[in-house]
């Protein structure tokens, strides 16, 4: 893929590292900016050409001991004249200012050139409902699928390469791939997953440092940065992702997807068409929300539509919370135990709390939950129960009671 003019990039990562938990998120963004600034393979970017979008201040992720990735400590690749890696936060209103200004120019952009290319890298938590997926941006906004390739679409320029971490992101395919949308013909996607999948943490971390501390990667970005470079983390020759001295995306596809250790499947699209395996037949599913947005809890219980014509013992119902899958329920592994508080990043600051056990009956083909449900700083309360102090309207069906404090509630029925 032989480059006539200018490279410009847009990063955008939605998620927090300093909040989420999730130190990929900060990670991944200075690892893909080095990549373009110093890639040999055609697509390298000028560093006053790429697009930093990240957190929901405009202000680096920092750490004082952990401090590997900070901007500031990086001596392995060129840097501008600024001293702050992140040009905007990556929220709503500055999404649209960077790409509209990349379609049309404004004062901080300018506008792309016809002969051009546009590198578009996305990362955050992603979600899904219904036909649409969506990137969650850092201020709590929604760039939706349709949304996002309306934006790109605006952008005149010779090719998009456009390449997403984030959970459920081959749903975006859908829409880049429109032919109603301008350009489309244009477009080079690369997701980490397929639309109904969750993308996954790289099993592989590249560093432990002198406190035993874990530097986290997402596992497509794990890959495709070697791609991108030609070697790994650890300075490694990777197999080139080239043709003479041009980068290939279909070779990286196929670089990260013979390589990726998760359950997710890569996708790949181009005007050619797609590559990329599905998930093994589509799934039943069912949520059951507490809240909404990122101060909320999303519990999501599915199975694949094949298991209806196994027998019960060997189905396997996956429990997700907020995104991440934390169970496999099976005949002889029934139960799971959580505290939403406690147990992970992705619910840690959720407004709602909660305290027990999902359980899988296999003899009445349903999944509950018993436990105590919390709203952060108040009482307990059962949002089934009618007459209860905390003022809930009921939302959920229960089964059982017990004064108010433990709820049994089921929330999956299976064929």
């Amino acid at each position: 893929m032989e480059q006539t003019g200018q490279t410009y990039a847009v990063l955008i990562s939605g998620g927090l590292a300093d909040r989420d938990g999730y130190d990929e998120f900060w990670n991944d963004l200075v690892l893909m900016r080095e990549a373009l600034l110093i890639n040999l393979y055609g697509i390298q970017a000028n560093a006053e050409n790429i697009y930093v979008l990240y957190g929901d201040t405009g202000k680096d992720f920092y750490h004082s001991t952990r401090s590997k990735y900070n901007y500031t400590s990086r001596t392995s690749s060129p840097k501008s004249s600024k001293s702050n890696l992140t040009d905007f936060p990556a929220t709503y209103d500055k999404v649209e200012y960077v790409f509209s200004g990349l379609a049309c120019g404004n004062a901080q952009i300018p506008k792309i050139n016809a002969n051009d290319t546009l590198f578009v890298w996305t990362f955050g938590h992603g979600f899904r409902n219904g036909n649409n997926s969506w990137l969650f941006l850092a201020d709590g906004s929604r760039l939706y699928d349709h949304d996002f390739a309306a934006l790109v679409s605006n952008i005149s320029c010779e090719k998009r390469i456009i390449c997403m971490q984030q959970c459920f992101s081959g749903g975006f395919i859908r829409y880049l791939s429109d032919p109603a949308n301008a350009g489309s013909s244009r477009n080079i996607v690369l997701t980490a997953c397929y639309e109904t999948e969750f993308a996954s943490r790289s099993p592989r971390s590249d560093d432990v440092d002198h406190l035993n501390n874990i530097y986290h990667h997402g596992e497509f970005n794990f890959y495709l940065y070697q791609a991108l470079q030609g070697h790994t983390l650890s300075g490694e020759n990777a197999e080139a992702c080239t043709a003479g001295n041009e980068f290939v995306p279909k070779k990286a596809y196929k670089y990260i997807n013979d390589r990726h250790e998760t359950e997710e499947n890569p996708q790949y699209w181009d005007y050619h068409g797609r590559v990329g395996e599905t998930p093994r037949g589509d799934y039943l599913k069912a949520s059951w929300n507490l809240g909404d947005g990122e101060d909320g809890i999303r519990v999501e219980l599915s199975y694949r539509i094949p298991d209806i014509y196994k027998s019960e013992e060997q189905k396997e119902i996956m429990l997700s919370i907020n995104g991440v899958q934390r169970h496999i329920f099976r005949i002889d592994s029934p139960e799971y135990r959580i505290n939403t508080l406690t147990s992970g990043p992705e619910t840690a600051h959720s407004r709602f709390i909660l305290d027990g056990v999902f359980t899988a009956d296999y003899y009445h083909r349903l999944v509950y939950f018993e436990g105590n449900i919390k709203i952060r700083g108040q009482i307990l309360y059962c949002p089934a129960q009618d007459n209860y102090s905390s003022g809930f309207t009921p939302i959920y069906p229960v089964m059982d009671s017990n004064k108010g404090l433990t709820c049994k509630t089921v929330i999956f029925n299976w064929i």
